[in-house]
């Protein structure tokens, strides 16, 4: 029995090979030219830059609703709350 050690190596895609293959797929699925897929990568880098740099926590929300909280005023329907409570026991089973 031989046992070939060098089994798949040398023919693996380099990462600029698979860049330019995912593109030209991408490009053919949504019927766009390949010219078109690159020149939005900039675009893309950049809105993935703007989400990643926004905060998590959204202040203006949070300190609405300790606005509410403190005076009383939040209101949650039953049909919420039960709500909750069922996609909460669906998710820990």
């Amino acid at each position: 029995m031989k046992i070939n050690l060098n089994a798949g190596f040398g023919t693996a895609e380099t990462s600029l090979e698979k860049s330019a293959s995912a593109r030209s797929h991408a490009a053919a699925t949504h019927g766009v030219s390949e010219t078109a897929a690159v020149a939005q990568e900039p675009s893309l880098n950049s809105l993935s830059a703007a989400v990643l740099a926004a905060p998590e926590i959204r202040q203006q929300r949070v300190e609405a609703l300790q606005g509410q909280l403190a005076s009383r005023t939040y209101q949650v329907s039953s049909s919420q709350i039960a709500s909750s409570l069922l996609d909460a026991i669906r998710v820990n089973h």
